[in-house]
């Protein structure tokens, strides 16, 4: 994956989404980044959506899971909270969407379709991929 962006400019804009990628090598990165704490706390407080895949420890070690529902890849779920869903694919709770893995990446994309345009519309864009569309 080729960034579009670097973190250091992104700080300055404002997202209607932030997913964080999994991985850990890029966890431990990540966790590392004043201007990512910085830019999550502004999402979060603003009250727009964040997601990640199933590195949700970034999120966890900045309380931003904190009475969140969440699920994770099975390495890092020992790690979470008793609020952890264990075998979720994807758990949506309010403005954060979580997944399991990266087989668990159309379930992801289609939960984050299905909060920004509704089920219709991922059950469509499931249909053309010859997915079967879960409504959480």
């Amino acid at each position: 994956m080729v960034a579009d962006e670097l973190l250091k400019n992104a700080a300055e804009s404002i997202f209607d989404l932030i997913i964080l990628p999994g991985g850990v090598s890029c966890v431990e990165r990540l966790q590392k980044s004043r201007i990512l704490k910085k830019l999550l706390k502004e999402q979060v407080s603003s009250g727009r959506q964040y997601a990640t895949c199933s590195s949700p420890s970034i999120l966890h070690k900045q309380g931003l899971l904190k009475n969140k529902k969440a699920t994770a890849h099975p390495s890092v779920v020992s790690m979470l909270d008793s609020n952890t869903i264990v075998g979720s694919q994807v758990v949506v709770d309010g403005r954060l969407i979580t997944c399991r893995g990266l087989s668990s990446s159309p379930d992801f994309a289609l939960a984050i379709i299905a909060k920004f345009c509704g089920h219709g519309r991922a059950k469509s864009v499931a249909t053309g991929l010859v997915f079967e569309y879960r409504a959480s």
